[in-house]
């Protein structure tokens, strides 16, 4: 019976419900990325200059230590102005930050960069030039610095940027669809609320849980093509 009543609840509020499934389908639209990006990735290689002969624990940690803080400076402005100038791409530093990503591969000395752009031959100039800005910062410290040249890992380009052929999948048919989820749920949970509210009597059985009487029987409202009954308690 409950399950019934919900159902009839719920029929009530189609209108309602309607409303909030497209309202949250037409915000799941305007969330979602419309515009067509392409994304250049090129990988760049850390290693030591320490020649052959075995590596000390601590060589391996403070190399790793390098890698991520290599990975972190790879988004920085003085490597983005750099990156543009090899690039000649019409494009702003704060853009090209933003659109730049530095993931250090699991387990190896690889850094992937890729830059992320409208335009799929400016993606892969800009991650080219990303790679090729980055080790010339890397130099230039180094030779500011005055650090011995063996003690100083070796940087340099393990695998160059391609053009992207296809663009990146957008994720509109999902925002859709969470969107839609989302204004059903808020729906059927304002239409409980509603329903949980309202304190009018509208059967035998609300009768009784309110009055605490037992209902005799019912009597027709007579309103013309109306079967529903009015109960009558004790």
């Amino acid at each position: 019976m409950e399950l019934r009543r919900y159902l009839v609840l719920l029929r009530q509020r189609l209108v309602l419900i309607v409303a909030c499934v497209v309202a949250g389908t037409v915000g799941g639209y305007v969330v979602s990325r419309h515009a067509t990006q392409y994304q250049a990735q090129t990988s760049i290689y850390v290693g030591s200059r320490t020649p052959g002969g075995d590596t000390s624990s601590n060589d391996i940690v403070t190399l790793d230590r390098i890698i991520a803080t290599y990975a972190a400076m790879v988004k920085s402005a003085p490597v983005a102005q750099g990156a543009i100038a090899a690039a000649h791409a019409p494009r702003g530093v704060g853009q090209v930050v933003g659109e730049t990503n530095a993931v250090v591969v699991t387990n190896t000395n690889l850094i992937d960069i890729t830059v992320t752009d409208a335009d799929a031959a400016v993606a892969q100039s800009l991650a080219n030039g990303v790679a090729t800005s980055f080790i010339a910062q890397v130099q230039a410290l180094g030779a500011q610095s005055g650090a011995a040249a063996a003690s100083t890992p070796s940087v340099s380009v393990f695998q160059p940027a391609s053009r992207p052929t296809a663009p990146i999948p957008t994720s509109k048919k999902r925002d859709l669809a969470l969107g839609a989820l989302f204004g059903l749920v808020v729906s059927v949970g304002v239409a409980l609320l509603i329903d949980y509210l309202d304190i009018s009597i509208k059967s035998a059985d609300d009768l009784e849980e309110h009055s605490g009487l037992p209902v005799l029987g019912t009597i027709p409202l007579g309103r013309p093509g109306s079967t529903a009954p009015f109960p009558v308690t004790s």
